[in-house]
């Protein structure tokens, strides 16, 4: 599959925005806290659970939970008789009643992959303490800190699908590796494993009863639990012929469903010429009975994509001439295969549908390999590539070793496979020089290739995806002039890479991923016009300097030139480019953007942050109609907007004030009548001007009627914000040490007005403060007087040291610790639900920072009920680095839109992780709007400092723009 290199540039060319250093410490966080949720998150049983809970009864017989020995259960059958799917419903009845639970599917299949032990361990470890940064070096390693951490824990784990005795001696070795009262679960199809490992509890899994058989067989047959009269003795014979066998009865079913009972009848013959204890051809009954076609997606899928995320393996299937949508459909429809809901849609299939598709693929040829169509393990493989023993038979290889390995390829290797459509290498190293490719390959998959050049002759027609990342190729050759079906070339990280070909002979090219090309310095003009062109990456190509002069894309959505610091001009805009939505020129050495940028009508993003050489913005910009996102932060140079809209040259665009001038003083609009630019851009919703130099806010901002989020971060000489746009929900003027005037928040304080501001942070404005007077008991006052808050949340972080007075509150003296970040944690008793509508939930905590530490932190708070089962509340809150005093975060919201069970215990617990600071104390407060008196928690309010978690680096990273403006 793809690299990491490539999946890194991947994501820069999917052009996702990004913003400050602190929220990859977000990241970080949501990832814990949600893993901690997700622990206790119910499993998907099956969709007719027929007769799960009959065998549920004897399996709880056998674990004794409540008693307080250590006890080993294994869960043994055939596959396919449905020892997962027990597995899981007993986790979801037991898990609960332990300290920490942790189920691990397929560990035969995730055990062959490399480093899959030392994963499995990893993965045990992390479910159930919660630390995806421990990591374990290897087995033995693993074995310790596993053995030294579940000792006095209560635990259950289940250990599904094992097939090798060292799986179970890596990840429960014995029943003194855990705590009084653990509980260890083992499936698997080999019950000789069970008893070399001393599990003497065992639950033979047997077939459905007659009864249970027949009604999952009419679930998927008849949607329904029972026959049709008509074909009640055709289903009969139909559940003889599957022996009861839960995974046979739901293809049958599905592979008999619609049909007439003819239909039934002719397929039922059939059934009745396989011997009954070959499943796998009960099976293969129903793989006979499809289209070739189809045949071909499924023989696809089973010996390569398995387990792949659906649009990767429909982008496969289109290159070899399947038709994707038709052929799943169809697999699915005869429950081959199914779509997995969650982590990118996977491709999913049980183990014996998998076994019949190689089986029937290895049947080709029993002892030939290269004479089969489709090649993926991994001796076949190495045999037919260095022995040259490939035919035309051979349609794909997939190379995967269980540890990397060299390949060395003779140069003709390839030359007997003339039909190999696709070639997909995971984890090998492949030296030698290869001087033929086949003219049938579609797909060429190909990390690291150590091929300088590609051996592409003229008649490369049929290529659709190119993709060869980190690899040490130097020119791309003639045969690019004529690639009509090309589609994807991606090639990021290719260092030795210095131009690029003429495209002009690629006109089908919708994706060119060129990111991390270190020694790029030149773009052929030739890709400034193709027309079929989505997306263009050239991230962090920092020689570039050589763009195309001219651009024609009529289908590009995305343009990202960002850090290519060599590149001093952009281009000149030829035609509407209406689809074109993003723009990101971050870091790039631009000194103006061209007046034609008037025709990227679509534009919906344009980032320019960190452009020091930019001086000025074209009078065009306000032309762009879906401008929502724009982004100035770090333009040093950047001294004024234009005022003027409609001018055909840039002489008759005068400067809009935005920002100082060499005297620092705000510069004057003199040009004469201009059309307000906020007429034009209304539709802007974010606009980042943080840490530029500008003294007072420009009046035309006001104006912008949808602008929703204002950053204006470390503008260290901003003194006067005079108005604000009225639908203002975010602000940010954190670091803003020279602000001493803001009429919105004066008229906050006055007259406890918080019209529509969700979100203020005043950190480290200390002039403002002290001009304005205000603290944290001022801030909550205003909020309590607030007409309209029991409607809405609002949320606050400014210099001070104390909680309100009015909360209930909580201090902890200790020190500042500058490299962990900490968890605390607090529980309070909620009044009755019933009071909900009319009551908000207020919270406090006091922050200490230190001026010292240059690294931006932050603080996650979270907040669950029903003992962390529910999230119902969270945000972050990001401390600018250097803040050099304590802090008050205060935020409130309220509790009518939380949805409650009526089991729920009334109870609320939140969590605040901490990274770069401390906290000194914190405080809880409910305010009910029919009451005089805040409802305060009849309880102490206590809080538990968890053991803080390293953190080795902070990374810089930026957040989407579009999560930014949705999170209002």
């Amino acid at each position: 599959m793809l690299s990491d290199a490539t999946e890194g540039a991947s994501s820069s060319s999917s052009f996702t925005p990004r913003w400050n250093s602190e929220y990859k410490f977000i990241h970080e966080v949501v990832e814990e806290i949600s893993v901690k949720v997700l622990r206790r998150t119910y499993l998907h049983v099956a969709k007719h659970p027929v007769g799960i809970q009959r065998r549920q009864g004897c399996v709880e017989e056998l674990l004794g939970v409540g008693e307080n020995d250590v006890r080993m259960i294994g869960i043994w059958g055939t596959g396919g008789i449905g020892k997962t799917t027990l597995a899981k419903a007993i986790y979801n009845s037991n898990a609960d009643k332990f300290e920490g639970s942790c189920f691990i599917e397929n560990v035969r299949e995730n055990s062959t992959m490399l480093g899959g032990l030392v994963q499995l361990q990893q993965s045990f470890l992390f479910e159930i303490l919660g630390k995806k940064t421990l990591e374990v070096a290897n087995v033995d390693r693993g074995i310790n800190v596993i053995k030294e951490r579940m000792r006095d824990k209560k635990v259950l784990l289940i250990l599904d699908d094992v097939n090798q005795l060292d799986q179970l001696n890596i990840l429960a070795g014995g029943c003194d590796w855990f705590g009084s009262g653990s509980r260890i679960i083992i499936t698997t199809r080999d019950k000789r494993l069970l008893d070399v490992h001393q599990v003497h509890s065992i639950y033979p899994v047997q077939e459905l009863d007659f009864g249970e058989a027949l009604e999952l067989f009419s679930w998927n047959a008849f949607k329904r639990n029972a026959p049709f009269n008509d074909y009640m003795q055709l289903a009969e014979c139909a559940v003889y012929n599957a022996q009861r066998l839960p995974l046979a009865l739901t293809i049958l079913g599905s592979h008999l469903c619609g049909r007439s009972t003819d239909q039934w009848q002719a397929a039922l013959e059939s059934y009745k010429r396989v011997p009954n204890k070959d499943i796998q051809d009960i099976l293969k009954i129903s793989y006979d009975a499809l289209e070739y076609s189809v045949k071909e997606v499924f023989l696809h899928i089973t010996c390569f994509f398995k387990g792949k995320k659906l649009d990767y393996v429909k982008q496969m299937l289109e290159c070899c001439d399947l038709d994707p949508v038709i052929g799943i459909e169809l697999l699915k429809e005869k429950a081959l295969l199914t779509i997995g809901k969650t982590d990118g849609f996977q491709i999913m299939m049980h183990d014996l549908i998998e076994e019949l598709g190689k089986e029937i693929v290895r049947q080709e040829s029993p002892t030939e390999p290269g004479k089969r169509s489709r090649l993926w393990f991994h001796e076949d493989v190495y045999h037919v590539l260095t022995e040259n023993t490939g035919t035309e038979q051979v349609k794909g290889i997939m190379i995967q070793f269980p540890q990397p390995e060299e390949i060395c390829l003779s140069d003709k290797c390839f030359s007997k496979m003339k039909n190999l459509k696709f070639f997909i290498n995971c984890n090998a190293t492949l030296s030698g020089d290869v001087d033929y490719l086949p003219n049938e390959l579609r797909f060429i998959d190909w990390p690291r290739c150590h091929l300088q050049s590609l051996p592409f002759n003229s008649n490369r027609k049929k290529l659709v995806v190119l993709n060869m990342p980190n690899s040490l190729i130097r020119q791309l050759g003639e045969g690019f002039k004529n690639m009509q079906n090309l589609k994807f070339i991606h090639l990021g990280g290719c260092k030795y890479l210095t131009r690029t070909p003429d495209f002009s002979g690629i006109p089908s090219l919708e994706s060119l991923d060129l990111s991390f090309c270190t020694q790029l310095v030149e773009v052929h003009p030739s890709v400034g016009v193709l027309s079929k062109l989505v997306s263009l990456s050239l991230l962090r190509c920092s020689n570039l300097e050589n763009f195309p002069r001219r651009l024609n894309l009529k289908s590009i959505e995305v343009i990202n030139l960002q850090s290519c610091r060599k590149l001093e001009n952009f281009s000149e805009i030829e035609g509407k480019m209406d689809k074109l939505r993003s723009l990101y020129l971050d870091g790039t050495a631009i000194k103006e953007l061209p007046l034609s940028i008037r025709y990227l009508s679509g534009l919906e993003i344009l980032h320019l942050d960190n452009c020091e050489s930019l001086t000025n913005l074209p009078c065009s910009i306000f032309e762009l109609q879906n401008l929502g996102v724009l982004s100035l932060s770090r333009c040093s140079n950047l001294f004024s907007f234009p005022s003027r809209m409609n001018s055909e040259d840039s002489s008759s665009a005068g400067p809009l004030p935005l920002l100082l001038s060499t005297d620092h003083r705000t510069l004057d609009n003199t040009c004469g009548p201009a059309v307000s630019p906020c007429n034009s851009l209304s539709p802007l919703g974010v606009l980042n001007l943080s840490r530029l130099n500008f003294v007072s806010l420009p009046e035309w901002i006001s104006k912008c009627s949808n602008l929703l989020r204002l950053d204006l971060s470390c503008c260290k000489r901003l003194r006067e914000i005079s108005e604000l746009p009225p639908k203002i929900t975010w602000l940010s003027v954190a670091g803003c040490e020279s602000l001493e005037r803001f009429s919105k928040l004066s008229n906050l304080l006055e007259h406890n007005d918080l019209q529509s501001l969700v979100w203020i942070d005043l950190s480290h404005c200390h002039r403002l403060r002290d001009n304005l007077c205000y603290d944290s008991t001022m801030m909550d006052n205003v909020v309590q007087k607030n007409q309209v808050l029991p409607c809405m949340k609002f949320g606050v972080l400014l210099p001070g040291s104390k909680v309100p007075q009015r909360f209930k509150s909580v201090t902890l003296n200790r020190g500042y610790f500058p490299k962990d970040y900490y968890t605390y944690t607090t529980s309070v008793e909620l009044p009755p639900p019933s009071k909900w509508e009319n009551t908000r939930l207020a919270l406090c905590a006091v922050v200490e920072t230190r001026e010292d530490e240059s690294v931006p932190g932050g603080m996650f708070v979270s907040i669950f009920i029903n003992n962390e089962q529910r999230k119902v509340f969270e945000k972050h809150i990001s401390f600018p680095g250097g803040l050099s005093a304590d802090h008050v975060w205060l935020h409130y919201f309220t509790l009518s839109g939380i949805a409650y069970d009526k089991m729920d215990p009334i109870a609320v617990k939140w969590k605040v992780f901490i990274s770069r600071g401390s906290l000194k104390s914190c405080g809880i407060c409910l305010d009910d709007e029919k009451d005089e008196d805040q409802w305060l928690p009849s309880t102490s309010l206590s809080l538990e400092k968890l053991n803080p978690r390293k953190r080795k680096h902070i990374q810089d990273d930026e957040k989407d723009d579009e999560e930014w403006l949705s999170s209002t």
